[in-house]
């Protein structure tokens, strides 16, 4: 019996001494990117044969990791393209064979707390049979602004391999091609079938206006802002209550993108119809108390502005009417 245990034991022993191969994980996993979870990393980190590169992240929106957002696309772009010119190239019997991987807070608790980590993103570098330790081999530094291109040399350097297999590839969406030349061509027809509405529609100056000013609220409010930065919706607090305001003038939610947008649309739509409706009316008295009643809300309205410009700059001195 007890002969029978220990062999047990031993076979349970043999697998993670031996750790596992390269040829044997791009056979299970396709040559994808990797992600590593509280569940696989014992096996998965055990790496005989070749060398992992291991992009730690917390994309929760709880998190509020804007760097971690911003980052991902950087490493799965980069990854992708690895191994599509792995497929090309092919690697040489003495090049570094490598793995991209990637762990997300939520799904590796137990890891994050092995490896001590303090704060996110981390991207960690793990020679040939050091990962089973956890221990990095090396760690890259977010300490520039075109991170793609540092971590492209930084892991030429740390792997030795020909800088052509880190080379990025884009891939062509002929769905969206195809999409789009089937919208520029109903255009097209719609506008030929229909040219005298079309310029009546193109030649309308309330039109251009109402264009003209809906931009300007758009580019105003941090629209581009959000969608280069890919900023979170909103934030939660501890104790459950959002968040609609981040202070400083660095960062950004949406929904505080959309709550100042709403307020300068309001101000605009108040201002055209103090300037251009209210001249119209016949009735005099109509007119004033028209015009002072909407001059009494712009002024409320834009006491509300000033107070949302608080919440970003705290240390601001001045206010209209406080709420």
């Amino acid at each position: 019996m007890r002969f029978a245990s220990l062999l047990l034991s031993i076979g349970l022993l043999i697998p993670a001494c031996l750790g596992v191969r390269y040829e044997t994980l791009t056979s299970k996993y396709k040559k994808n990117i990797l992600k590593i979870t509280d569940a696989n990393y014992q096996n998965l980190l055990n790496n005989e044969d070749f060398d992992i590169v291991l992009y730690l992240t917390a994309s929760s929106p709880q998190v509020g990791c804007v760097l971690c957002n911003e980052f991902q696309p950087v490493f799965e772009q980069l990854a992708a393209s690895f191994y599509e010119n792995l497929e090309t190239h092919g690697l040489g019997s003495d090049d570094t064979k490598l793995i991209f991987a990637y762990s997300d807070f939520p799904d590796s608790r137990k890891l994050f707390q092995q490896l001590a980590l303090n704060n996110v993103p981390k991207v960690y570098y793990y020679n040939a049979q050091q990962g089973i330790g956890l221990k990095p081999s090396d760690e890259f530094m977010f300490m520039s602004t075109d991170l793609l291109s540092t971590l492209t040399s930084w892991l030429v350097a740390k792997t030795h391999l020909s800088p052509e297999l880190f080379n990025l590839r884009t891939k062509v969406n002929y769905t969206e091609l195809l999409l789009t030349f089937c919208i520029v061509f109903g255009l097209g027809v719609t506008i030929i079938l229909n040219y005298k509405r079309v310029l009546a529609i193109i030649t309308n100056k309330r039109g251009w206006q109402a264009l003209s000013i809906l931009l300007v609220i758009l580019f105003t409010s941090g629209y581009m802002f959000n969608l280069i930065r890919n900023t979170q919706y909103i934030r939660t607090n501890k104790d459950g209550s959002n968040i609609y305001f981040i202070g400083g003038h660095q960062a950004q939610l949406g929904v505080e993108t959309q709550i100042i947008s709403v307020i300068y649309g309001l101000f605009c739509a108040g201002m055209v119809i103090l300037v251009d409706l209210f001249k119209k009316f016949d009735n005099a008295k109509l007119r004033l108390f028209s015009s002072v009643g909407l001059s009494i809300a712009l002024f409320v309205l834009y006491s509300i502005l000033v107070t949302c410009f608080h919440a970003k700059n705290t240390g601001y001195p001045y206010w209209l009417l406080k709420f």
